[in-house]
């Protein structure tokens, strides 16, 4: 079974030398690769030749017009001479036995299916305290049984997976109508197209070299989140058959209300700045991430469009009974009430002393309250 090695890129000359030192210090060396240049304005295409001249890796550099990344993961495909696609984003580093990995599976089955392996942080390159949140948060999803395990919802990592040329085939490769989403989309039409299913395998781990900060995370992440909304539009069956993927934009009014007190640029870079990780626990911090990363993507909602604090009142006035109405305004007037008191206490020691700690211990009873009663509104 002969392996091809794909890696789209744009714009990513000053990464390309470390992905080509991963894919040289590979235990299975059989491979081409082939490396398509999605029209990149840089030096791009001139640092792929200078590398490619002077690797002993088989290489095949294409260069195309800037269409995106699932076409170039296609046109890559088509040129591409394996019976075995490995696809890699530009921006990883594939440990030494990830391909070795990648092939052993697909001699082991013979079946239509896709390998799909987790994409680490090294934590020596950390640029950002939201660095250290976001690999913990990632490592959640990743087992680290070496033993390929079948993923019921069909979760693909497109940076770092493989499939079978037939398979691929059959699937009629990526779904260039997407500029993200495009890797689940695909399993979804081979699952649907010839039953195939998705694996996978910690030992196939690969470093993800992307260290955003808090303020490009959620950028990238609403992005990534559209498109979410794009393909659930084009194919409505996801929404019923994995349930998991459904989108919930519009949680309840209280949470809402909430909510909005983080949907706020300016919080959002002031968390984003080192004075807040100097002065605020990293436990604290790690909370205050998460409930940005809830309001400013998960529940995105314009601000032009926010309903205001008193139209969320009239609108749980129609919709909720007077004991659970009850409940919900003494449960907003307490979070709200604390969240004052916290930050009034803030601004008195800011005036006084301008104490760090104060401000820190301020700030955390404030938002520790706020957090906990966040968790435990329903909806």
């Amino acid at each position: 079974m002969e392996v091809s090695v794909i890696v789209p890129t744009y714009n990513r000359a000053s990464h390309l030398e470390f992905l080509f030192g991963a894919l040289e210090k590979q235990t299975f060396q059989d491979f081409e690769v082939v490396l398509v240049n999605d029209g990149s304005t840089d030096n791009t295409l001139a640092s792929l030749r200078r590398l490619s001249g002077r690797s002993k890796l088989n290489c095949n550099i294409i260069h195309s017009q800037n269409k995106g990344r699932a076409a170039s993961r296609n046109l890559g495909a088509k040129r591409a001479l394996g019976d075995l696609l490995i696809f890699y984003d530009d921006d990883v580093r594939p440990n030494p036995n990830s391909v070795k990995a990648h092939y052993a599976f697909h001699q082991k089955y013979n079946e239509h299916c896709l390998l799909s392996g987790p994409c680490l942080y090294d934590d020596s390159k950390f640029r950002h305290d939201f660095n250290k949140f976001r690999a913990l948060m990632e490592s959640r999803w990743h087992n680290k049984n070496a033993i390929a395990e079948e993923s019921k919802t069909l979760r693909v990592n497109g940076g770092n997976f493989s499939i079978k040329r037939k398979t691929f085939d059959q699937a009629k490769g990526f779904d260039e109508r997407l500029k993200d989403k495009e890797d689940f989309k695909l399993a979804y039409d081979a699952n649907r197209q010839c039953g195939a299913k998705v694996f996978c395998n910690y030992a196939t781990w690969a470093f993800h070299d992307d260290y955003k900060d808090l303020l490009q995370y959620i950028i990238r992440a609403r992005q990534s989140r559209e498109e979410e909304f794009k393909l659930l539009n084009l194919e409505p069956a996801i929404k019923s058959n994995f349930p998991e993927r459904a989108i919930n934009s519009h949680p309840n009014w209280i949470k809402n209300a909430l909510f909005g007190l983080f949907r706020n640029d300016y919080l959002i870079r002031l968390c984003n700045a080192p004075l807040f990780s100097a002065v605020v626990s990293e436990s604290m911090r790690h909370k205050i991430y998460d409930l940005l990363i809830t309001a400013n993507v998960n529940y995105q909602v314009s601000l032009r469009k926010r309903p205001s604090l008193r139209y969320a009142c009239l609108a749980g006035r129609q919709a909720c009974p007077k004991n659970a109405r009850l409940l919900q305004y003494t449960a907003l007037f307490c979070a709200a009430l604390r969240c004052a008191e916290a930050l009034q206490c803030a601004g008195t020691l800011v005036c006084r002393s301008t104490s760090c700690v104060g401000i820190s211990l301020a700030l955390h009873v404030g938002l520790n309250t706020l957090c906990v009663g966040l968790q435990a509104l329903p909806g």
